[in-house]
This record gives structure tokens, C-alpha cells and sequence, in this order.
């Protein structure tokens, strides 16, 4: 699937998933998405075969550092289906999915991935490292645990 259609797509699917017709990507082509009370971004990379990235930005401002990126690399190691990267004084959280095998269920699922790692790390990152927490915005990380444990 080419990029062109692949963004026609992943807007058509947004806009199911925030119930809105005012879906639309920023200057960086990225598309902010609150889904399950956390802010995801989601954006189509590639030409010929695009790629739909989820990602969050777990900690913000945040300097990079030889530890920082050691810590990093090993919490890589133990992630499945995502990563954690420090790109522009954000550490990020995303997983990828090809565009062609994108579906509302695969959509749901990047999300959990990124959101599971996310309020797993984030707040230790944070704690040994500086910045600032970001991602579940609008509940506090707790509130947000206790709210995907009871929903499953």
C-alpha cells in the first residue's frame, strides 16, 4: 500500500476511533489521537510500503545521556512489539505496523502495546533521568493503571 493511500485510510480509521470528522495530521504529519484517556500520535512512513507508526512521548524534556541511552537499550531488549527511543529531549514509545495489515483491531492492539510500556517505564524514567511525564494526560498514571486493569 502506497503512503497516499495509506494516510486516506489511517484518517478514515481515526475518525471512527474519536467519533469525529475533524481528523487531521499536523505540520510533522502526525495525528494526535486520545483513545482509552492517553495521547497517542500516529503517523504513515515509507513510499511504495508504508508504515503506521503509534507512538507516545512517555518523558519530556529530558536531556540524552550516555546512561540514559544504556538504560534505554537495555529496556529494548525486554520490550516486545515496541521500543523506546530518545529522539529531540522526548523518550518515545512506538510500534510499528505495516499499512496493508492495519485494522481496527491491529490499531487497538499498537495502542496497548504503547500504552503498556509506557506507564510501565515512564514514571522511572522520569524519576532517574529528569523531564517531565506526559502521556496519560488527562488521568493520573495510577488512575490510568487501575482503569486498564478493570477493563482488561
Amino acid at each position: 500500500m502506497r503512503a497516499d493511500q495509506a494516510s486516506a485510510y489511517v484518517e478514515s480509521l481515526l475518525k471512527r476511533f474519536v467519533g469525529s470528522d475533524r481528523v487531521a495530521a499536523d505540520h510533522e504529519g502526525d495525528y494526535r489521537v486520545w483513545f482509552r484517556n492517553c495521547l497517542y500520535f500516529v503517523r504513515v512512513i515509507g513510499h511504495d510500503r508504508a508504515v503506521v507508526q503509534v507512538f507516545s512521548v512517555a518523558v519530556a524534556d529530558v536531556d540524552v545521556s550516555p546512561e540514559l541511552l544504556t538504560e534505554l537499550n537495555i529496556l529494548n531488549a525486554d520490550i516486545q512489539f515496541a521500543r523506546a527511543l530518545h529522539v529531540g529531549q522526548q523518550i518515545l514509545i512506538e510500534t510499528d505496523v505495516l499499512a496493508e495489515a492495519l485494522d481496527p483491531a491491529s490499531f487497538e492492539t499498537a495502542c496497548g502495546y504503547v500504552e503498556s510500556v509506557t506507564l510501565e517505564m515512564a514514571p522511572s524514567l522520569a524519576a532517574r533521568f529528569g523531564g517531565r511525564l506526559t502521556f496519560a494526560n488527562r488521568l493520573t498514571l495510577a488512575e490510568t493503571s487501575a482503569l486498564n486493569g478493570a477493563t482488561g
